[in-house]
């Protein structure tokens, strides 16, 4: 397993470390392996540490001036599962912290499309919860309770078709350029339209060209920071 830390703001805004490591101090310190920019004055020296253990990653605060923050939340020590934004200090700078099991260093070729499927973390939900209302649905009828029946089914159909439509969400690259598939209509753009590569807190990650644009989060796709290095390597851009 691997640590994949991606600078959000701060000093090293845009830089992404790879670590192996099952322990990773964190601060403005020259000895800390994640290492914050002097002048992020909110972080301290040694500012928190991450550790895992038993298969278990955890942050925990070093006593700092201006606290550790996950997901918004302050906090002293707690679980790390992949994907949270960690703040150094309170407006501090900021990291994506992330775990993944192999990271890539050969490139796809791009003499076909190479897509990348969305996670759909939230579909299987709306695809399980459905044939739960479709049952209350059959319910409220059965018993002459009409409204709890409609709209028990209006729900359910509705959450079906959610869910199916956010399934395919998908990013495709290809020697054409790039597709995203959404869940209401498809964005195309071509290697030679692009224009900029901009990144913002989430990590959200905007590719524009002829005042087009296309945006997706790493996280949200199978190998989706293999995806955000191919699209800069091809556009010959740089995420900023």
């Amino acid at each position: 397993m691997r640590v994949v830390i991606t600078h959000l703001s701060g000093a090293y805004r845009g830089e992404r470390e790879v670590h192996d490591a099952a322990r990773l101090t964190i601060g403005r310190a020259h000895e800390s392996l994640v290492r914050l920019g002097r002048d992020d004055t909110l972080a301290s020296g040694h500012h928190a540490e991450i550790w895992e253990a038993n298969g278990v990653w955890s942050i925990r605060d070093l006593g700092s001036t201006n606290g550790t923050w996950v997901d918004g939340r302050r906090v002293e020590r707690a679980r790390l599962r992949g994907g949270e934004t960690i703040a150094f200090g309170y407006g501090g700078p900021q990291i994506l912290f992330e775990l993944v099991e192999e990271l890539s260093h050969d490139r796809p070729r791009l003499d076909e499309p190479h897509e990348f499927p969305f996670r759909a973390r939230y579909a299987w939900a709306a695809l399980g919860i459905s044939p739960l209302l479709a049952c209350g649905a059959v319910i409220g009828l059965y018993f002459n309770r009409d409204i709890v029946g409609i709209s028990a089914g209006l729900g359910s159909a509705l959450l079906f078709l959610l869910g199916l439509a956010v399934v395919r969400v998908n990013m495709t690259v290809g020697p054409d350029g790039i597709e995203r598939q959404g869940i209401w209509s498809t964005q195309q753009l071509g290697w030679d339209e692009i224009e900029t590569l901009e990144t913002r807190r989430g990590p959200v990650c905007t590719v524009r060209g002829g005042g087009r644009e296309i945006e997706f989060s790493p996280k949200d796709y199978r190998e989706g920071h293999l995806l955000a290095r191919l699209i800069a390597e091809t556009s010959g851009k740089e995420w900023q």
